[in-house]
């Protein structure tokens, strides 16, 4: 029993080093930069307790303590408006701003001071950014009304698609991890495009959403022939087939102002969409129905939605109207959102996913370095379970679930 204790509590020692400070589990934390209303997010991958928030009107602010506190960059970009913010997977201290009307930015000092490009898009209404994850000197810009442009020598210089969607608002870009030069790109009024040659040509989807208004796009990760697409009047789509056929969900989020779109890497079968009037949606089955939220933000007008998904329980991102940022790490007890994969079992013998993690409860799982079903032993064994501690304020395991 004290060996059981030992091991327990040192568990428990090594998942709470794992939280970022701020998250606050199935309770929305208010974050950083004060005042500021967020439109975009970049996490360092090798720190996540670096983030870098593109503001409306502030310019770039950045925190190296996960939120507790906010710097602006010291030289700012032209235009303060930063729509779009991506991060070099393979430099992190690189990043590259999207401006609406100032161009594209870049910082090679993890956000201190930013330069503009050399050569810009021809339109400087710059709306979304992608970064090729295995060439990251790879990037694409998507504008409002010029079209796609690209850069392959880290946006130094930028051409524009040879064949495009030129004269499109373009919201949303991207990139197949697996295929990084197959892309797709999301307009309002004309639907989905699609490259295969690294967006030197682009071409329509075969077949379209009813609602050619798209406003945000998500891509399955471990199966990229999934695609989801929101949109503004018809609901949310998704394809099983690369975009060949698009169907629309079951039971759809009861709004008209979808605006954004977010997939859980690390369970690619949940997924968030944020609404500009009554708060945040979730589904647990690829799409097929969606459910409102049980635990809301204060402000129900959510503008940009956000997954970090470093931590055992990810966290979810929320800028809403009235200039705030919230986090949140949906646990799964009582909001059944998260629906546990491990072995529970319970004295009353009867738990269910979701059922509010029965403090009477503890969950047999595997944890270490050769194996595991906790995501930290990666796919070498089952591991040996333990005994996980409950914490009796909530009645949730203080250990994570798998995903």
């Amino acid at each position: 029993m004290k060996n059981k204790m030992i091991r327990a509590f040192f568990l428990l020692i090594v998942f709470l080093i794992q939280f970022p400070v701020y998250a606050g589990i199935d309770t929305w934390t208010s974050v950083g930069p004060s005042g500021q209303r967020v439109l975009s997010l970049a996490i360092d991958p090798t720190d996540p307790n670096k983030l870098y928030a593109g503001t409306s009107g502030g310019g770039v602010f950045f925190t190296t303590n996960s939120g507790t506190n906010w710097t602006p960059s010291t030289t700012q970009p032209t235009n303060l408006v930063i729509t779009s913010l991506v991060i070099d997977p393979s430099s992190p201290n690189k990043l590259y701003a999207a401006t609406s009307g100032g161009g594209i930015f870049f910082s090679t000092n993890s956000g201190v001071s930013w330069s503009p490009s050399t050569t810009q898009p021809a339109n400087l209404y710059v709306s979304c950014l992608a970064i090729d994850p295995i060439s990251p000197n790879k990037l694409y810009a998507g504008t409002s009304g010029g079209g796609i442009f690209f850069t392959t020598n880290a946006a130094v210089n930028w051409s524009p698609s040879t064949t495009q969607p030129s004269s499109l608002i373009i919201t949303a870009l991207i990139i197949d991890p697996t295929a990084p030069d197959k892309l797709y790109a999301a307009t309002i009024s004309s639907g989905i495009f699609f490259t295969t040659n690294a967006a030197v040509n682009w071409s329509p989807s075969t077949t379209q959403p009813t609602s050619h208004n798209v406003n945000a796009l998500a891509l399955d990760p471990t199966s990229s022939h999934k695609i989801y697409a929101v949109t503004t009047d018809g609901g949310i789509f998704f394809t099983t087939n690369s975009g060949v056929n698009w169907t629309p969900s079951t039971t759809q989020p009861t709004s008209s102002l979808l605006s954004s779109l977010v997939l859980d890497p690390s369970s690619p079968n949940k997924l968030y969409a944020g609404a500009g009037d009554v708060g945040i949606f979730f589904t647990t089955n690829s799409s097929v129905d969606w459910s409102s939220l049980a635990i809301q933000p204060a402000s129900s007008s959510i503008s940009f939605l956000f997954l970090d998904s470093h931590y055992y329980l990810p966290t979810l991102y929320a800028s809403t109207a009235g200039n705030f940022l919230y986090s949140f790490q949906p646990s799964g007890c009582g909001n059944h959102v998260i629906e546990s994969t491990l072995n529970e079992t319970c004295d009353d013998g009867n738990i269910t996913s979701g059922d509010g993690c029965n403090a009477a409860c503890h969950i047999e799982s595997g944890f270490g370095g050769s194996g595991g079903t906790s995501g930290t032993g990666g796919s070498g064994g089952a591991g040996s379970p333990s005994e996980i501690p409950v914490d009796s304020s909530s009645g949730c395991s203080l250990m994570p679930y798998a995903f």
